[in-house]
């Protein structure tokens, strides 16, 4: 079984990030852009677990991949920012791209909106925001091909 965290647009807002991964004690994280360098902050301040990152449409001039494709625990996760596939408007670019990589998880961010949910044998996961008033995340567990996702928030009052 792994445990994954999953966050999102974090905006340069470390503090919040560091609480959530001292809370949860992830075995993996996966920080779905807007703001890379965080990704590379997190990967500096708890280097005994990997992080995988992707740009998001704040991460101007920075190269690193636009989307991930994995495999974890034999679930075929595909994580992406979301703004390329124009997920403020609908799920269904993103629901034909994460069905092109054959996966079961689909993580994303970008419009700062919590949700979880199955639709046509994939999971959608959008941790939230994880940079303001109370920061939101995701938590995914995986075990043998099956992914069980909850979201998450840190209180304010949390250190």
């Amino acid at each position: 079984m792994v445990k994954l965290l999953v966050l999102s647009d974090s905006h340069g807002v470390r503090e919040a990030m560091e609480a959530i991964v001292r809370r949860e004690h992830p075995d993996l994280i996966y920080h779905l852009g807007d703001y890379y360098a965080d990704a590379e902050w997190l990967r500096q301040r708890f280097f005994h677990i990997p992080v995988f990152s992707v740009t998001g449409n704040c991460d101007y001039g920075v190269s690193g991949p636009e989307r991930i494709v994995d495999e974890v625990e034999g679930v075929r996760i595909f994580a992406c920012h979301g703004h390329r596939y124009r997920v403020k408007f609908s799920l269904m670019a993103l629901k034909y791209a994460a069905e092109e990589q054959g996966t079961s998880l689909c993580l994303f961010g970008h419009t700062h909106a919590p949700l979880c949910e199955n639709a046509g044998g994939i999971t959608f996961l959008n941790p939230g925001a994880c940079c303001a008033g109370r920061p939101a995340y995701g938590l995914v567990t995986l075990s043998v091909g099956a992914a069980e996702c909850s979201l998450r928030r840190l209180e304010q009052t949390e250190e």
